[in-house]
């Protein structure tokens, strides 16, 4: 190691370059390509528990793991005088033996000459930020698994209450009793349907994607029929077209969940006049899967476009979705690595445009 007096000039400039050095708030330091220090600022001492004379006898390598050692050494020596910034978080020793999470920036430093002089260091502790994560991470898995286990818990009386609640409208002839029942059995089937979509954030959230050959057009048929539509169908014209010339390689799980969610709006939000028009279009290339749902129901406010598909988030005066099925879309998009961009205007309809990876296995 060199005093800072040895690698800088005297001159008003460099004076005030190694003040700024010196008393920087960040762990700051000059290295050489083999990882000897050529300058060490007070800063990094704190963040390594280590006097700039015990860094003396010490490479920058040596305050890491093996495995980090390895892989700095051969950061420093393929440096060049080319701009190029390596930014990492890493966990080195401090002097007692503790753990201590940094963020790293290696930079090389040329002279006039484009001549490679030496190496920029400067570490930031990160130790709090990273407890943080943990803390917050920690949370959200309790989170997720009360999520999961209260939905699990309240599928079994959810369906007991349909049973029931069909049997009821069978048994009884009285009018007025039937329509408390009917609405007893449309708000349990949105309950219903809000603890399978909380399921599916949670299954989203947790699984693996499993890439495999799969058929969109069963996809659409199974949701076309699902009983929830029943009354919705025969007021819809509903235009279905997908090209099955296309291989269409993606995980089954979540393309189903898009499939299903975007047409359960397009089915649910319509207009109360006139008849309503739903169409969906997949198709694509042996790249690219493009899945495209249009309807001419209620529309969405330019001012919600940005809120759509945030958890819970229900827009207008229509309240009758749960807030989660466009937030499940937008999630399993991101799992397939895909995008999505919806267009509408209120009164006129919407279209959602999907685009994901065709992933051959």
């Amino acid at each position: 190691m060199k005093d800072l007096s040895h690698t800088m000039n005297t001159t008003g400039g460099d004076l005030l370059f190694r003040a700024a050095f010196e008393q920087n708030a960040m762990a700051m330091a000059q290295l050489s390509p083999s990882g000897e220090w050529l300058a060490i600022n007070a800063q990094l001492c704190a963040v390594t528990g280590y006097s700039m004379e015990e860094l003396h006898g010490i490479r920058y390598t040596q305050l890491y793991t093996e495995a980090d050692k390895e892989e700095i050494a051969a950061l420093l020596s393929k440096m060049t005088p080319d701009p190029q910034v390596s930014r990492t978080q890493r966990q080195l020793s401090r002097k007692d033996g503790s753990p201590t999470w940094v963020r790293e920036l290696l930079a090389p430093v040329t002279n006039d000459s484009n001549e490679l002089v030496c190496i920029s260091l400067t570490l930031k502790d990160i130790d709090e930020e990273k407890a943080t994560e943990a803390a917050l991470a920690y949370r959200n898995k309790e989170l997720d698994t009360f999520i999961y286990r209260a939905s699990h818990d309240l599928r079994g009386p959810v369906a007991t209450l349909l049973g029931l609640t069909d049997i009821a409208i069978l048994d009884t002839e009285d009018e007025t009793a039937k329509e408390y029942f009917d609405n007893c059995r449309e708000v349990t089937r949105r309950m219903e349907k809000t603890i399978y979509d909380l399921l599916a954030v949670t299954e989203v959230k947790k699984s693996k994607t499993s890439m495999m050959s799969v058929l969109p057009r069963e996809i659409v048929y199974r949701t076309m029929h699902d009983q929830k539509h029943k009354e919705r169908l025969p007021l819809t014209d509903l235009d279905i077209a997908v090209d099955d010339n296309v291989v269409y390689y993606t995980d089954a799980a979540m393309l189903g969940i898009i499939i299903t969610q975007v047409l359960d709006n397009a089915l649910i939000f319509r207009r109360n006049e006139g008849r309503h028009n739903v169409s969906i279009s997949i198709g694509g290339s042996e790249s690219i899967i493009k899945i495209v749902v249009a309807d001419n129901g209620c529309g969405i406010p330019a001012s919600e476009h940005d809120l759509i598909f945030d958890l819970y988030y229900r827009g207008g005066n229509n309240h009758t979705g749960s807030g989660i099925g466009l937030y499940l879309v937008k999630a399993a998009v991101e799992k397939l690595a895909g995008s999505i961009r919806v267009s509408s205007t209120p009164g006129t309809g919407t279209d959602v445009h999907v685009y994901l990876p065709n992933t051959p296995v």
